[in-house]
């Protein structure tokens, strides 16, 4: 819980979680409403949560989370999300103007040798999960900027 930690340092005050519920989820509750009892088990208190629950996707998370920060007068924050994300991320919260430095979370990382043996150079899960996830954040990106979110 990066948000959690940079609010115990001290490096912020008021920590928006946003996300939404996407339509083919299971369950009522909003990604954004799943992570305020984390929070506040890391001991953030429920008057430094702000919570937006309506967003989609990333876009729809900056342009809502840009109308809650110039209603709060915010100037400057970070920006919390998987290191994997940020890019879009951070292209599209400032695309609308926010001023926000990048605090990535969730880093991935490979250690070597690559392969240790001849199981290694099988077909792997894992790497199928990573490769798809750098596609989506690629092909994200480029359609964003295309689009002019970001």
């Amino acid at each position: 819980m990066q948000a959690a930690l940079s609010w115990r340092a001290g490096k912020v005050q008021t920590i928006i979680v946003t996300g939404g519920k996407l339509p083919w989820e299971r369950g009522s509750a909003s990604g954004a409403s799943l992570a305020v009892e984390p929070l506040q088990v890391y001991g953030v208190p429920p008057d430094s949560i702000i919570l937006e629950g309506n967003s989609r996707n990333t876009h729809e998370n900056a342009v809502n989370t840009a109308a809650i920060w110039r209603d709060k007068h915010f100037r400057s924050g970070l920006l919390v999300t998987s290191a994997f994300h940020m890019p879009r991320a951070l292209a599209s919260f400032r695309k609308l103007g926010l001023e926000l430095a990048p605090w990535p979370a969730d880093f991935q990382g490979q250690s070597y040798p690559l392969i240790n043996n001849v199981f290694d150079l099988l077909p792997d899960a894992g790497a199928l999960a990573t490769t798809t996830t750098t596609i989506k954040e690629w092909l994200g990106l480029t359609i964003y900027r295309l689009r002019g979110w970001a």
